[in-house]
């Protein structure tokens, strides 16, 4: 994954409600038809709740640009 193998841009916001909203991830604009999502073990996480879940040891993590 491009974590482990080195750095990466992760641009996002968090509004008052503590909804987050995400801008980009490196060069790749969340905008459009396509979009950045999230996956925990293979789970939908809506991008407004990321930072609310909880990760526990040898969870799957998969963030996809579908």
């Amino acid at each position: 994954s491009a974590s482990m193998a080195g750095h990466f841009n992760f641009r996002y916001s968090v509004d008052k409600n503590g909804k987050v909203s995400l801008a980009s991830i490196d060069k790749t604009m969340n905008v459009g038809e396509k979009s950045w999502r999230f996956y925990l073990n293979q789970v939908l996480v809506p991008t407004r709740d990321i930072n609310k879940t909880k990760i526990k040891t040898r969870d799957l993590i998969e963030v996809k640009y579908e």
